[in-house]
């Protein structure tokens, strides 16, 4: 599974696992990304378009807390942390239309109801081990395999508190267009436990 991390000005930081699809994979490998909350009870969405393969099965309304979907209607990144308004009395979340599963949040999410509706999150995939330092590269290229490259993006900073951490990127300077394979992060994976 590919790991991402949800962050929040005022909330912190929670992480999440990713399966393999081509939803997962085009949200993973895609640079971190400033999206708007919407609140609807222990469900929170954020519209975030994609270019990739929406199946037409396996799309579910009952769903479990710390579940990651995908609503393909408008096109949001969803994440159920406690009881909607149609949960029943078991206080499982219950989307209002169908989505598809991509992911499991790691750990308790309770506290993502402190974000709060219309606030600010930045949504990135993890590619290092938590606590890893700030480490520039002379060339700001890693390699990885033959015709794969990442690149380090960005420290974060958020607020008071500066964090320093990279974010390696996948690239393949060949081609203009951003690849969406899970190529890509076997690579990357290969990388890491090495």
């Amino acid at each position: 599974m590919s790991e991402i991390s949800i962050r929040c000005v005022h909330s912190g930081e929670f992480r999440g696992d990713l399966d393999h699809s081509d939803i997962s994979n085009a949200i993973w490998l895609s640079p971190p990304v400033t999206l708007e909350t919407n609140m609807l009870g222990g469900m929170m969405y954020c519209e975030l378009p994609l270019d990739a393969v929406l199946p037409k099965e396996n799309r579910v309304t009952k769903l479990e807390i710390g579940d990651i979907a995908y609503w393909p209607g408008p096109g949001a990144f969803c994440v159920f942390f406690g009881p909607t308004p149609l949960s029943g009395e078991d206080g499982k979340p219950v989307a209002p239309y169908p989505v598809i599963k991509i992911g499991k949040m790691i750990g308790d999410c309770s506290g993502m109801d402190r974000i709060g509706d219309r606030q600010r999150i930045v949504l990135s995939p993890v590619l290092r081990p938590p606590g890893t330092p700030f480490q520039k590269k002379s060339s700001g290229f890693l390699p990885l395999a033959d015709g794969f490259e990442a690149f380090a993006l960005f420290p974060f900073s958020f607020g008071a508190k500066e964090k320093r951490s990279a974010c390696w990127f996948p690239v393949i300077r060949s081609f203009s267009v951003h690849p969406k394979t899970s190529v890509i992060r076997d690579a990357v994976w290969a990388m890491r436990s090495a």
